[in-house]
C-alpha cells in the first residue's frame, strides 16, 4: 500500500514517540468542560450499545434535551458507525427513518432525501458544509438528522430536513488507536487516533486523527486514494472559559463513475441495460481530485450558573477538478445515423460520448456565529432561551471545459473498447458565484407546567446570491424572510410525551427565465409525535406523523423555442416514522426504524400528466434493523451483529416510467476484543455486507443513468488500542 511520506511521518511521531505521551488525568472534569468536549475514542465492548444520544446542541442550537423538543431528531454515535463498519455517510443514514440518498458521479458527492425532499447540503458542527465531496467518518463523533423544516435554525433549507455531523474533540484521558481495514475488492485503509493532555496541568488537550486510503473497488476503473490529517486542541483557560481549535486537511482522488445506462426501448418503455455491474462507462483516466482545508475556532464563556456565551468561526477552502466522458445518447437497436450528408451504421448498445467537466473549481467560505444561552424564570415559568447571529460568505470560481465527441466510432456498452477518446478538456466558460447570508434567531423553550412545554422560534434571514458567466449569463437573488416555528409538548407520563408542531422553510428560487414574479420556494409542515424513553433510558423511541407541502416549484415550459419557467409547481409529502434504540441487557442492543411515505407531485401545470406521480427516488416503505449481541455465556469479548435494510422500489424520475427494484440488504459481522498487557487490546472484526448479493440500484441526478449500490463484500479490520 502506498503511504504518503508526510502522513507516515506524522503517524510515527505521534504514535510511537514516548516523549509525546501525556500523563493520564484522573481528575474530575468540570461542568463547562463536559459541555465543550464530549465523546471519546470509539472502542468495541459493551459501550458500543450506546448508539444514540439524548441531546444535539449543534443541531437544535439550544441546551434543551431532545426529550423536551417538539421535533423529530435522530442522533447516531461513532460507536454505531464503527460497529456497522460504515464506508460512507449514506450507510449510516440508512438506519434513520425517512432518509434516502441520490448518488452522483460514483459518490464524489451525494444528495440526501429526507421526508421526500432533496437536501443538497450537509452541516458540519452546525455550519453549512458547502463543499461537495465525501465525508471522512473517522473524524465524526455523531451524525444528527433534524427532520422537517430547519430554516428557523439555519436559514435557507429544504423542507425535508438536514444532516448535521459533529467532529471528534480532544479528551483528557490518554487514548490511542491504530486500525487497518481491508476488503475483498481491494480496499486498504489505515486509521490512527490519539488524544490526551499535553501538559501536567491538564488544561491543554490534543487530538490527532490520521487516515490514509489506497484502494480499489468492485467497479471497473474504480481506484481511489487519499488522506486526512485532523489535529485539534482544547485550551481550558479557566473553569469558565474554554477555547477550541481544529484543522482538517483532506485530499481525495476518485474515479468519476456515472453508473449503468438506461435504455429507451422501441415499445416506449425503459430498462437498465443488461451489462455486468462492474461495467464502467468512463475512461481509465476520468478522475475527480479534491483538496479541502477546514479551520474551526470556538470560544465558550460561562458567565454564571444560568448564562453562557459562545463565539465560533470556520474557514473552508476547497480546490478541485473533475473530468469524464459522458454518455450523450444510447442506441438500443441497430440503425443508421445521418452525419454531414452521409449515414453511419450503428448497432444496439452503441453510444455517443463526449468529454466534459470542470478544469478547476475553487471555493472559499467564511462562517461566523455568536450565541447566547440562558435560563431564567418569568411569570412563574422556566425559560431556556438561545439567541444568536449567523453570517456566512462563500465564493466559487469554476472553469467549465469541454472535449472531444466520440462519434464515430461508437462506444458499445456490450463490447467496450477503452482508450479511443481523449477526455482532456478545453476552456468553455468561467462561472463565478457569490453567496452571502445573514440571520438573527431566537429559540425559547417555556416550561409552562411540569408537564406542558412550549417551543417557540423566530428567525430573520437575508440571502444574497450573485452568479454570472463570462458568456453573459447573469443571475441575482436577494431575499429577506421571517421564519417561525411553534410546538407544544405534553408529558403524559415520565416515559412518554406527545407533541404537535408547525414549522416553515424557504429557499431562494434559482430558476432562470421566470414568467411573472420570482418568489422563493416555500415549505410548511405539521408534525404530530409520541416519544420518550423507558427502562432508565435503555429504550428510546419516537413515533411521528408529518404532513409537508412545498410551493413555488419551477415548472418548465417552452415558448418560441426558449425554455421558460413558471413558479406554479407543488409537492406534498405525508408519512409515518418509527425510530427505536433498545439496550435490552448488557449483551443485546437493537436499533430499528420504519418509514411509510406518501410523496406526491400535487401540482404541475406544465406537465399535468405528472400530477399524482411519485417524485424521483422516493420509496413508499423503508425499514432497518441492527442488532449487536455479546456472547457473554461463551466469551464476554466476543460479539455478533446483524443488519437488515429494506428499501422499496422507487421511480427513477418524475414521469414514473421506470421503477428501480426494491431490495433487502443483509449485513453480518463478528467481533472479538483481545486483552493485552495493561490497558492495551486488539480488536478484530470480520464481516460481510450484502450477504445475498442483492441488486441495489440508486437514483442519480442523471436521468438515463443509475448508480450501483454495494455488492457482496467480505471485509476485515484490526484495531490496536494502546
Amino acid at each position: 500500500m502506498k503511504i504518503r511520506p508526510i502522513a507516515l511521518s506524522i503517524f510515527s511521531a505521534i504514535f510511537f514517540n514516548n516523549g509525546v505521551n501525556a500523563a493520564e488525568n484522573n481528575n474530575e472534569v468540570n461542568t463547562v468542560e463536559q459541555k465543550v468536549y464530549t465523546g471519546s475514542l470509539t472502542i468495541l465492548g459493551n459501550d458500543s450499545s450506546l448508539y444514540t444520544e439524548l441531546s444535539a446542541p449543534s443541531t437544535t442550537r439550544t441546551d434543551v434535551p431532545l426529550s423536551d423538543t417538539s421535533k423529530s431528531i435522530q442522533v447516531l454515535t461513532s460507536n454505531f458507525i464503527n460497529d456497522i463498519e460504515a464506508d460512507n455517510l449514506e450507510e449510516v443514514l440508512q438506519y434513520v427513518s425517512g432518509t434516502g440518498t441520490r448518488e452522483r458521479l460514483g459518490g464524489i458527492d451525494t444528495q440526501y432525501f429526507i421526508r421526500g425532499f432533496s437536501s443538497g447540503f450537509a452541516y458540519r458542527n452546525g455550519k453549512r458544509d458547502y463543499a461537495e465531496g465525501q465525508v471522512n467518518l473517522n473524524t465524526i463523533e455523531t451524525i444528527e438528522v433534524l427532520k422537517g423544516p430547519s430554516s428557523v435554525q439555519f436559514g435557507v433549507n429544504s423542507p425535508g430536513g438536514i444532516v448535521n455531523y459533529t467532529t471528534k474533540k480532544p479528551q483528557a484521558e490518554t487514548m490511542r488507536s491504530a486500525k487497518v481495514l481491508l476488503d475483498e475488492h481491494g480496499k486498504r485503509e489505515l486509521i490512527a487516533d490519539a488524544t490526551g493532555s499535553v501538559n501536567d496541568a491538564n488544561n491543554l488537550l490534543y487530538r490527532l486523527i490520521l487516515s490514509v486510503d489506497d484502494s480499489e473497488g468492485y467497479r471497473d476503473h474504480s481506484d481511489s486514494e487519499g488522506y486526512t490529517i485532523a489535529p485539534s486542541l482544547t485550551y481550558i483557560l479557566s473553569e469558565k472559559t474554554i477555547f477550541n481549535a481544529a484543522l482538517e486537511m483532506t485530499r481525495t482522488e476518485l474515479h468519476v463513475d456515472r453508473g449503468l445506462p438506461i435504455g429507451h426501448l422501441s415499445d416506449g418503455s425503459q430498462a437498465i441495460m443488461n451489462v455486468p455491474k462492474t461495467f464502467a462507462l468512463h475512461e481509465v483516466d476520468d478522475v475527480s481530485i479534491d483538496e479541502k482545508f477546514q479551520l474551526d475556532l470556538s470560544l465558550t464563556q460561562q458567565f454564571n450558573a444560568n448564562w453562557r456565551g459562545e463565539l465560533s468561526y470556520s474557514y473552508h477552502q476547497w480546490d478541485g477538478d473533475w473530468h469524464d466522458v459522458q454518455m450523450e445518447e444510447l442506441f438500443t437497436e441497430d440503425g443508421e445515423l445521418p452525419i454531414f450528408g452521409t449515414t453511419i451504421p450503428f448497432i444496439a448498445g452503441d453510444t455517443i460520448r463526449a468529454a466534459q467537466g470542470y478544469i478547476s473549481k475553487e471555493q472559499r467560505v467564511h462562517q461566523a456565529t455568536a450565541q447566547l444561552f440562558g435560563e431564567f424564570h418569568f411569570a412563574g415559568m422556566q425559560h431556556k432561551i438561545t439567541t444568536g447571529i449567523d453570517y456566512s460568505s462563500a465564493e466559487n470560481d469554476q472553469i467549465w471545459g469541454t472535449g472531444e465527441i466520440q462519434s464515430p466510432p461508437f462506444f458499445n456498452i456490450f463490447n467496450p473498447i477503452y482508450g479511443q477518446i481523449n477526455s482532456d478538456l478545453n476552456f468553455d466558460s468561467n462561472e463565478y458565484i457569490q453567496h452571502d447570508t445573514f440571520g438573527v434567531f431566537a429559540n425559547d423553550t417555556i416550561y409552562i407546567t411540569d408537564k406542558l412545554i412550549a417551543n417557540l422560534a423566530l428567525r430573520y434571514n437575508n440571502y444574497d446570491e450573485h452568479e454570472y458567466w463570462d458568456d453573459g449569463y447573469d443571475y441575482r437573488a436577494d431575499d429577506n424572510a421571517v421564519i417561525g416555528n411553534i410546538g407544544l409538548l405534553y408529558k403524559l407520563v415520565p416515559e412518554a410525551s406527545i407533541y404537535v408542531s408547525y414549522a416553515t422553510s424557504y429557499e431562494p428560487n434559482e430558476a432562470i427565465n421566470v414568467i411573472g414574479e420570482v418568489k422563493p420556494t416555500e415549505g410548511k409542515q405539521w408534525e404530530l409525535g409520541l416519544k420518550g424513553s423507558v427502562f432508565n433510558d435503555a429504550l428510546q423511541y419516537s413515533l411521528v406523523y408529518f404532513d409537508i407541502a412545498q410551493t413555488n416549484i419551477p415548472n418548465e415550459i417552452e415558448i418560441d423555442g426558449r425554455d421558460m419557467y413558471r413558479l406554479v409547481g407543488e409537492q406534498t409529502s405525508k408519512g409515518i416514522e418509527l425510530d427505536a434504540n433498545w439496550r435490552i441487557n448488557d449483551d443485546l442492543t437493537i436499533l430499528a426504524t420504519y418509514t411509510h411515505l406518501n410523496a406526491e407531485i400535487s401540482k404541475d401545470l406544465e406537465s399535468p400528466e405528472q400530477e399524482g406521480n411519485t417524485p424521483a427516488g422516493q420509496p413508499k416503505q423503508t425499514a432497518a434493523l441492527f442488532a449487536n449481541y455479546y456472547l457473554s455465556a461463551f466469551d464476554p469479548n466476543l460479539s455478533m451483529s446483524l443488519g437488515v435494510r429494506y428499501y422499496d422500489e422507487v421511480p427513477n424520475r418524475n414521469d414514473n416510467e421506470l421503477y428501480l427494484p426494491s431490495y433487502t440488504r443483509i449485513d453480518l459481522a463478528i467481533s472479538y476484543d483481545l486483552p493485552l498487557s495493561g490497558q492495551n487490546s486488539l480488536q478484530f472484526q470480520l464481516g460481510v455486507k450484502n450477504l445475498a448479493d442483492k441488486d441495489i440500484f440508486i437514483t442519480q441526478n442523471k436521468n438515463d443513468l443509475v448508480a450501483v449500490g454495494t455488492v457482496r463484500t467480505v471485509y476485515g479490520s484490526v484495531n490496536y488500542l494502546f
